[in-house]
């Protein structure tokens, strides 16, 4: 076993000296901007079938500079739209996303009756932070 005489411990110091560049992309990492963004929205199955239920997912990422790898409650709601009325507006939940990693909501959905399209809007928020998504969705 090494005496702890011979272990070198690292220290701000030593990182600096030996890697000069580090502590400023630390700062910069720190400094750049906030972000909220829907990546995807799709649902399943596809195609979408009159009486059959189906899930509605909607995949995101937060990437909070000043929060590092913590858990952040966006919140998460979605409207259905026909013919541009609102037919459906969910309720707000709160997801807690882990910071800078991609996630997926999930939403079961009862079936439709009727072969119609539909238009799914999502929105997502975090303080002042927000975004929104849309897609058709044709039941055939």
């Amino acid at each position: 076993m090494r005496n702890r005489k011979d272990l070198q411990f690292v220290t701000k110091k030593s990182i600096s000296n030996e890697y000069p560049d580090t502590e400023n992309k630390i700062r910069d990492n720190r400094n750049r901007p906030s972000s909220l963004k829907i990546s995807s929205l799709y649902y399943n199955p596809n195609p979408l079938l009159t009486n059959k239920a189906f899930d509605f997912v909607c995949k995101f990422k937060s990437d909070i500079p000043q929060m590092n790898n913590h858990t952040i409650p966006v919140v998460f709601c979605f409207k259905v739209y026909r013919d541009s009325k609102v037919v459906f507006a969910s309720e707000e939940y709160i997801i807690n996303a882990r910071n800078n990693t991609d996630e997926e909501w999930i939403q079961h959905m009862n079936p439709f009756s009727k072969k119609r399209v539909y238009k799914f809007e999502a929105f997502i928020k975090y303080n002042n932070l927000s975004d929104s998504k849309s897609i058709d969705i044709t039941v055939e």
